[in-house]
């Protein structure tokens, strides 16, 4: 992408932003809150929000894209339907498949995939979203925080699916979580106040920044 700019009616939430990832690299997009990681992330899935407008390069090759958002899906669905809906598939082979590098993760959700969303705990919800936007092994996959809110063991169970999935896609990855960016990570972008302010491949990223910001981000996470 080259020279977006992004907003919402008269708010503009992102000034010329300019950002290439390799194909089937994985870039960890970080910065602080509210500084239009999920809107950059809206943009690059279609711009499907109502108010959202876009100006600029936007360009992917036209690959399908999937995305996990921060919200769940319909809080009334639950896995076991989105998945045989989506993919035709009996659900508890596919859990078993997309899971094969964490099996204890696709026994817990298989024992929670008749539940509704709403009824699930946010950690839960958000392994089962996860889950819905790997199912599909698109060439471009773009991730919404995907190990906020949960428990350590199912952070496990994400880095294993992560880890196994480098490289088979090319991914934007929005994480608050350093050491998750440094070990699924090819490359890391810093956005600050709408705007990139670094890029880097992840291990200059975080040992030899250029920028003060980075290198305060980099130490304090925020």
């Amino acid at each position: 992408m080259a020279g977006l700019k992004v907003g919402y009616g008269r708010r503009q939430v992102l000034t010329g932003v300019n950002l290439d990832v390799a194909a089937g690299h994985t870039l960890a997009l970080m910065g602080p809150g509210g500084t239009g990681k999920s809107t950059l992330l809206e943009v690059l899935a279609g711009g499907h929000c109502e108010g959202l407008w876009y100006e600029g390069a936007v360009a992917n090759s036209g690959s399908p894209v999937r995305r996990m958002r921060q919200t769940p899906p319909p809080l009334e669905c639950n896995l076991n339907s989105l998945l045989t809906s989506e993919l035709g598939d009996s659900a508890t082979d596919r859990l078993a498949e997309i899971w094969s590098c964490a099996p204890d993760a696709a026994e817990f959700l298989i024992s929670v995939g008749d539940e509704p969303f709403g009824h699930l705990p946010v950690g839960t919800r958000r392994l089962a979203s996860l889950t819905l936007a790997l199912a599909h092994r698109a060439p471009v996959t773009l991730l919404d925080e995907p190990t906020a809110d949960q428990e350590s063991h199912l952070e496990d169970w994400v880095l294993a699916k992560l880890k196994a999935e480098r490289r088979r896609s090319t991914t934007v990855l929005v994480t608050h979580n350093l050491l998750l960016a440094r070990q699924v990570a090819d490359e890391a972008a810093l956005l600050i106040e709408g705007r990139i302010l670094e890029t880097a491949p992840i291990t200059k990223f975080f040992d030899d920044p250029v920028h003060e910001r980075t290198r305060e981000f980099v130490r304090l996470g925020s």
